[in-house]
């Protein structure tokens, strides 16, 4: 598969507004209806100024590539007492300002023994969403480690 312009652009533009590397991307491709020669891959590869690989691990070349379009997120994982640092916050919310969702997963260990835990999962839109979480998860962290009283 190969991107579209558009969902290029929109990667590239992601990753540049991090400050941190997240722990993942979503992409939720959709058939944008074209295919690429061979060769017309090749050539917007250089376009993009791209590495080229010399051989793809492909027995014959295809002769043709589908292009896809697609929506990006941002996945964030945090377990027990950890948080979203402030560094970590402020190039999510840049790039929720630019309108790539954050999907913020937490997981609560319940017990070990029992392999149990707890999943909320989040997806954020709006950077004032993210706030929120954060002083939730700070204070619950400040709460275990007694700098807080309840």
């Amino acid at each position: 598969m190969f991107p579209s312009p558009e969902l290029f652009d929109e990667t590239i533009k992601v990753i540049a507004l991090l400050e941190n590397a997240p722990d993942g991307f979503i992409f939720k491709l959709s058939d944008y209806g074209q295919n690429l020669s061979s060769f017309n891959y090749i050539k917007a590869f250089s376009k993009w100024r791209l590495e080229i690989l010399e051989e793809l691990e492909l027995r014959a070349p295809p002769k043709e590539i589908p292009v896809v379009s697609g929506e990006i997120e941002v996945i964030q994982i945090k377990a027990d007492e950890a948080f979203i640092m402030p560094h970590q916050a402020e190039g999510y919310k840049k790039v929720i300002e630019e309108g790539c969702p954050l999907r913020y997963f937490h997981v609560t260990f319940i017990s070990f023994e029992r392999n149990q835990f707890k999943i909320e999962e989040k997806l954020i839109k709006k950077a004032s969403e993210l706030e929120v979480i954060l002083r939730r998860h700070r204070k619950k962290a400040n709460m275990m480690h007694g700098n807080i009283t309840s």
